[in-house]
């Protein structure tokens, strides 16, 4: 389930004002979609980014973008943005807030296989997804192959052609999971080692020693943050992208009364290879696509997650000026027409 159904409140929406969280914000989604703005601009673009997301009852993605010149309002709305909102209680509270921006209450697995939202991607792709899920990636009453996971892949489907960054947030907590999707996800990295040693070689280094599914009892966070990648790899792959993952955050959540957790925050680039115009191209694209998946999960391998927790300890000031620059976007969300 990514968002909350509705009469259900997760302690997830009362977190969306922390420091941890809001680090991911400035220093993981800012750099990223400036980035990508910065790669529009040259083609001329002047309305700032398409961005869709999961914005909560608070949007502060969505005006912190505003505050660093991303997106643009025309005074009654965002109009390059498209929000969902699928717990009531939260929708409620953000529409008004966001005037005319164009949003929906609905969850994002539903979403995704409405023709009327196909036809909009289609006409108008989004250059910035993000998909701030409030839940885990392999519930216990779904397949393995869950109902996020299909929705993941549709959505990679419909943006088919178009560069653009996708940003996936879970919460990690190995006892609410399908037990028999996690062992398929290191089934799979093993079957990786058995044909690539470096994959092996990599895993290691970076998990001192342990294989997948020692790492999955050990720390579940960092063990989804090896391996999840892998799953967006191969969806980019099948749909004509190379994928890459330069950016993946990880920390801590310890709610009064209930078990601790993590939340893991991938940054996905993903981007479009020309379509073939002849059988020969078409082989040579598929090399070029299996070639460039390969090399992403070695590469992915050796991308060091970021513990925001331990930011935060090394910089003994951060946490108080990332409450202050929260303290600046919240006092931007005034309303339109007000």
């Amino acid at each position: 389930m990514s968002q909350p159904a509705e009469g259900k409140s997760l302690e997830a929406h009362e977190l969306f004002r922390d420091p941890q969280k809001h680090y991911v914000r400035v220093h993981g989604w800012v750099v990223v979609a400036r980035s990508r703005l910065h790669t529009l601009m040259e083609t001329n673009r002047n309305f700032g980014l398409r961005y869709m997301t999961l914005c909560g009852k608070d949007a502060i993605d969505i005006f912190l973008f505003k505050r660093e010149q991303l997106i643009k309002d025309d005074g009654r709305g965002f109009p390059s943005v498209y929000y969902i909102e699928n717990h009531y209680p939260s929708f409620a509270e953000v529409q008004p807030l966001l005037g005319r921006t164009k949003g929906k209450r609905i969850s994002f697995e539903e979403l995704v296989n409405q023709q009327w939202f196909e036809q909009l991607v289609r006409k108008q792709p989004f250059d910035v997804i993000n998909l701030d899920f409030s839940g885990n990636c392999f519930p216990r009453n779904d397949p393995p192959f869950s109902t996020t996971l299909k929705a993941l892949n549709r959505i990679i489907q419909l943006q088919s052609g178009n560069h653009f960054d996708l940003f996936v947030t879970f919460k990690a907590l190995r006892s609410v999971e399908n037990s028999a999707a996690v062992q398929e996800l290191a089934s799979n990295m093993k079957k990786n080692f058995s044909v690539h040693q470096e994959v092996e070689d990599a895993f290691k280094r970076q998990f001192r020693s342990m294989n997948p599914s020692q790492l999955s009892d050990v720390d579940y966070g960092l063990f989804l943050l090896a391996t999840f990648p892998k799953i967006i790899f191969g969806f980019g792959a099948n749909n004509g992208f190379n994928v890459s993952c330069p950016m993946k955050f990880v920390y801590k959540r310890s709610p009064p009364d209930k078990s601790p957790y993590q939340i893991v925050k991938f940054l996905f680039s993903m981007s479009a290879q020309a379509a073939s115009q002849s059988f020969s191209e078409e082989s040579r694209r598929h090399e070029s696509l299996t070639a460039a998946y390969e090399a992403s999960v070695i590469q992915d391998l050796n991308v060091a997650p970021i513990d925001v927790d331990q930011e935060l300890v090394k910089q003994t000031s951060l946490a108080k000026q990332l409450k202050l620059d929260l303290q600046s976007v919240l006092e931007l969300r005034v309303p339109f027409g007000k």
